[in-house]
């Protein structure tokens, strides 16, 4: 028995190994089916998102005209192919998912071998995509840039995609350490010397040459014809197009040499002339004008921008135009600075009425960004090209010009040399952004000078008595921002035709001489600075429109009947000024609102009323007063940095800070007003009770659009005996670190608020908060969680996870 059965286990070893192996291999695909499913999905998303890159960088060198690098289009046949097999066989697992047992074992048994199958199929794609010559295929487009640089679209731009692939061809290559790239007017010294200084590097003194040794030089193109003729027409609009126009246009658009700025610019001037007359007359103009320096591209650029400025409606806004080319490169020039510039120079109507003349200055600021001459800036302020200034400054110096200006800004000048000035009769003189550190001392007479700017010459110390004299006719003095100017000559009230004076940001600037004698002084600047009191004869500044006193933090004393006396006076800054009080009746808060309102004109106030502002009752006296002002800013309690929050503030808006409203009635407060915020304020509750309770004499207040509350652990009563919605056009309520607000609908039945339409901003410091009773149609809704990881909303019961 023993030898039989050693014979026959001998027979059946290799039958059943054979078995055990054929039964391995059979069942390894069903036994891994899950973890080779996972594995197959997570390979594919690499291979598409591979894909996806490589297909962008091809773009890129099609666009550039560049040669493809070889089995790249291949690799990427291959990855559709198998994205199209593995999305059937997803859709097989899918559909046998949904059928009877006998699917579930067909599933084992085949599909589980088609996914092994696909996924050594996907694995050798993502290795050979690993070896492909990727160095050569353009930019990767996954690398996320840090910062976003809006700029113009270079799409359907064959020419701007040239450059920018052979820029990009350069900072790949190992061998080139520098790249030199330029077009019209290089000027590496001062591009360098700029970086240099932002850098805070010091440039050893050694010529331009020596510092481009291995430097590889790349010349950007102009737009060929047809670029140009697309970008003209977009500029000029449909009109360039038509049978009898379209030659001309043409024609226009060769003058301007391939250069975009040149192209927009006349573009935009003819936009929409439908009479051939006029296009005829562009292009004489063009060809006739005679190039205003060498030859090349800049003769190409400077006519048109002139033939652009020529066609300018008046000379009022030619001039206009004109005086933006005193400030620096890409300076942004605040609209309200720059209309009262131009109405100090005689260039806009005096209507006698701040808010005409504003509207005026924006009308030609918006005509002049329509001729594509200004560019839009900040928060209300524009800026002018540097290739339009450059031009700007060159019709300015032109001998036929009526106003003939001298601008030496932004050219790192150590100081004024006294024979620039007496070369010509200039009418603008402007030296702002250098390193000036003395001003010439016995000045020849500058009888012709109206506009003298000087600001942002940070290293000025002095400015000597024999100076300003010189400048007999001067309207328009500006030295802001020179912090180590500690005093100003006592001759400053000989300009007795001056218009406008600034000293903001004179940090150093202690004393200052008598102005009785500047008469015709209408903006007067003086903020930042380190004076501790007024200059004497300020009460004579009769003609004074704008005065800013703000961020004086010295400034202790305004003596009383100082402001009421300047009855013209239409803007008012008076806020940041910590220390000042008004002298007379105990420098209460009476005192200082009975002279401004006094102020019949005024449309524009910024004040700190510290704390006893909240005591002030109402009257009618003061809602009336409130109702007229335009624009105004009040900061009643603690003076504290201000946060737009959660938007930008508006133009009539009231901060309380770090006080206690004890009940007293301050509607005159709300009355007008547009943005009200209250941070760190107590009594609220009380303060809102009072508004409901006195809501049928004052109404409600429907000019509030914006209500926030920030940082308050009292509590809101509950109820509300409103008979009208306090706050009916509110479009905002923002709250934030409210610690006892157990229902935010509380706050709002106080004030018999419905919030049809506002947005209501919650970061409340409580784990949950409830919200009932608010329309179904509100706009949004947010929240974030700042002390509690697990915060929730509820919306009229419904529980929202934020």
């Amino acid at each position: 028995m023993e030898v039989l059965a050693s014979t026959v286990g001998a027979l059946l070893v290799e039958p059943c190994r054979a078995l055990f192996t054929f039964l391995c291999t059979k069942l390894k695909n069903p036994f891994h089916f899950s973890a080779n499913l996972r594995h197959l999905d997570a390979e594919m998303e690499v291979l598409i998102q591979r894909r996806r890159q490589l297909s962008q960088r091809l773009q890129l060198v099609a666009q550039a005209g560049l040669q493809e690098p070889s089995g790249v289009r291949e690799w990427l046949a291959k990855v559709d192919t198998l994205e199209a097999r593995w999305r059937s066989l997803k859709q097989d697992l899918d559909s046998s998912a949904r059928n009877s047992e006998r699917s579930c074992c067909l599933r084992c048994s085949r599909l589980s071998d088609h996914v092994a199958i696909r996924l050594g199929e996907a694995r050798q794609l993502k290795s050979d995509g690993e070896t492909l010559d990727v160095m050569n295929i353009g930019p990767d487009p996954s690398i996320v840039t840090t910062e976003h640089m809006p700029a113009p679209t270079i799409e359907d731009q064959a020419t701007a995609s040239r450059n920018m692939a052979k820029v990009m061809d350069l900072l790949r290559r190992e061998d080139v350490p520098r790249i030199g790239i330029w077009g019209n007017r290089i000027s590496a010294e001062k591009v360098q010397n700029l970086i240099a200084k932002r850098l805070k590097l010091e440039l050893p003194e050694e010529s331009i040459e020596t510092r481009t040794n291995g430097c590889c030089p790349l010349k950007i193109e102009a737009l060929n014809e047809d670029e140009a003729w697309s970008l003209f027409c977009k500029s000029a609009g449909e009109v360039a197009t038509w049978e009898e126009i379209q030659p001309l246009a043409k024609a226009i658009t060769n003058e301007c040499g391939g250069l975009p700025l040149a192209i927009i610019v006349v573009g935009a001037s003819l936009k929409q002339k439908r009479m051939v007359e006029v296009w005829k007359d562009a292009l004489n103009a063009l060809r006739r004008s005679e190039p205003p320096i060498g030859s090349g591209l800049e003769d190409k650029v400077y006519n048109p921008i002139k033939w652009s400025y020529d066609l300018l409606p008046d000379e009022c806004i030619k001039s206009c135009f004109l005086f933006c080319c005193l400030f620096l490169e890409d300076y942004e020039i605040v609209e309200n600075t720059l209309i009262r510039y131009w109405l100090a120079e005689g260039l806009l109507e005096d209507h006698h009425d701040i808010e005409k003349v504003m509207s005026r200055g924006i009308t030609i600021i918006e005509t002049l960004k329509d001729r594509s001459l200004l560019e839009d800036g900040g928060y209300q302020s524009v800026k002018i090209h540097d290739i339009i200034r450059d031009v700007s400054i060159w019709i300015s110096s032109l001998p036929e010009n009526e106003c003939i200006s001298l601008v030496r800004s932004g050219i790192e000048l150590k100081e004024m040399r006294e024979d620039e000035l007496s070369v010509k009769s200039y009418s603008r003189v402007s030296f702002m952004g250098n390193e000036i550190r003395e001003l010439p001392n016995a000045l020849e007479e500058c009888p012709t000078v109206t506009t003298l700017l000087l600001q942002e010459n940070r290293k000025l110390k002095h400015i000597p008595d024999d100076f300003l004299p010189a400048f007999k006719s001067l309207k328009i003095l500006d030295l802001s921002d020179c912090p180590s100017i500690k005093s100003l000559p006592p001759c400053l009230d000989q300009l007795v035709e001056l218009r406008v004076l600034i000293l903001a940001s004179c940090k150093s600037l202690e004393s200052f001489p008598p102005v009785g004698g500047l008469a015709k002084l209408q903006v007067f600047v003086c903020s930042g600075t380190g004076i501790s009191t007024l200059p004497q004869g300020m009460e004579k500044l009769t003609n004074l429109r704008q005065l800013d006193l703000s961020c004086n933090h010295k400034l202790t004393v305004i003596p009383v009947g100082l402001v009421s006396s300047l009855s013209n006076l239409e803007e008012l800054y008076l806020c940041g000024n910590n220390q000042l009080k008004f002298n007379g009746e105990s420098g209460e808060i009476v005192a200082q609102l009975r002279e401004i309102m006094s102020l019949k004109r005024l449309s524009y106030l910024t004040i700190g009323l510290g704390r006893s502002a909240s005591t002030l009752e109402t009257t009618d006296s003061l809602l009336n007063w409130m109702k007229k002002l335009n624009r105004f800013y009040f900061f009643i309690g603690e003076p504290k940095f201000v946060r737009p929050w959660p938007r930008r503030i508006s133009n009539k808006s009231v901060f309380f800070n770090d006080i206690h409203l004890w009940g007293e009635r301050i509607e005159w407060l709300f009355a007008n007003t547009n943005y009200i915020c209250f941070e760190d304020c107590g009594g609220l509750d009380t303060m809102f009770q009072k508004l409901v309770a006195y809501g049928d004499e004052v109404g409600s207040f429907d000019t509030v659009k914006s209500l926030v509350i920030l940082t308050y652990s009292g509590s809101f009563g509950v109820g509300s005996n409103a008979k009208l919605e306090m706050l009916p056009n509110l479009e905002e309520i923002s709250l934030s670190q409210l610690t006892n607000l157990p229902c935010a609908s509380t706050l709002a039945s106080q004030l018999g608020l419905k919030l049809f339409q506002a947005e209501i901003y919650l970061f409340l410091q409580v784990p949950t908060v409830a919200i009932f009773n608010l329309p179904r149609h509100y706009n949004t809704l947010t929240g974030k969680a700042r002390t509690y990881q697990d915060r929730r909303l509820c919306a009229g019961g419904t529980t929202l996870q934020v």
